[in-house]
């Protein structure tokens, strides 16, 4: 009975060391395909944004978020990279008083 038990265990051994290799391969093809998912959305998103503030003098957060029906951390990033992209600017701190105009 004991044989059978480390035969049972070096057998699951060899086959977990067999499959692994595999298994990580899978894994990062699947990351790779949900990145340029990701990328395509996230391009379509800024497209949609380039059209909504072209037909806008200002707009706020909240108006591309309502847009865009993504999370305020996204639209937050999105605004971020506009910014230092130079094509809109932040006018007010921080709170409700916030809104960007076109540069």
């Amino acid at each position: 009975m004991i044989y059978f038990l480390i035969g049972l265990l070096i057998g699951a051994g060899g086959v977990y060391l067999f499959l692994r290799p595999k298994l990580n391969q899978e894994i990062s093809t699947e990351k790779v395909i949900v990145s340029n998912e990701e990328e395509a959305q996230k391009k379509e998103n800024f497209k949609k944004i380039e059209e909504f503030i072209a037909t806008k003098d200002r707009f706020t957060n909240d108006d591309l978020q309502d847009l865009l029906k993504v999370s305020d951390t996204t639209i937050g990033r999105y605004l971020e990279e506009l910014e230092q992209n130079k094509v809109i600017k932040q006018v007010g701190k921080t709170g409700q008083s916030v809104y960007y105009i076109k540069v």
